[in-house]
């Protein structure tokens, strides 16, 4: 195919525009990347599609055979393939005090989740202004179902 074929598109021309993506967090000016590893995202979606799945049956004892649990789905391990070990630890190590004077260490958590959700709808390509809060619902917890007897675990 050529560029004078109307089905053609030149990916690499478009995606060579996109802009590192610039914000401010504790304080401090950041620019991360203006894309991720697809794994990031992958793993989040694959994530995602097993918590609806749990939502949708909540008393479902058993995880599905195909769903592995091993530490590529960690939070920190998808916050650090998302931003960098050099971000996380700068997160991690930063000083603040809480309302009641309280000397601590480390990004509040809120704050974690707000950047990471905000990150993520801009790195999957979703409108990040639109991307809906996490709801919490009762159910059982992944880690109190039974897997299934032939389920991987690596």
């Amino acid at each position: 195919m050529s560029s004078t074929d109307p089905r053609y598109y030149d990916f690499d021309a478009a995606f060579a525009e996109r802009q590192p993506i610039p914000f401010r967090l504790l304080g401090r000016e950041w620019e991360l990347p203006a894309t991720c590893d697809a794994g990031v995202i992958l793993r989040t979606q694959r994530l995602m599609l097993m918590v609806a799945k749990m939502e949708a049956d909540p008393d479902a004892e058993e995880l599905p055979e195909d769903f592995v649990v091993d530490d590529d789905l960690s939070f920190e391990k998808m916050c650090r393939d998302m931003v960098g070990d050099e971000t996380v630890d700068a997160w991690l190590a930063y000083e603040w005090t809480d309302t009641s004077g309280r000397a601590r260490v480390g990004i509040p958590y809120d704050m974690l989740m707000a950047v990471t959700q905000r990150l993520y709808a801009l790195y999957s390509g979703t409108d990040p202004d639109q991307a809906p809060a996490p709801k919490a619902k009762p159910g059982k917890r992944p880690q109190d179902r039974k897997r299934k007897a032939s389920a991987r675990r690596k």
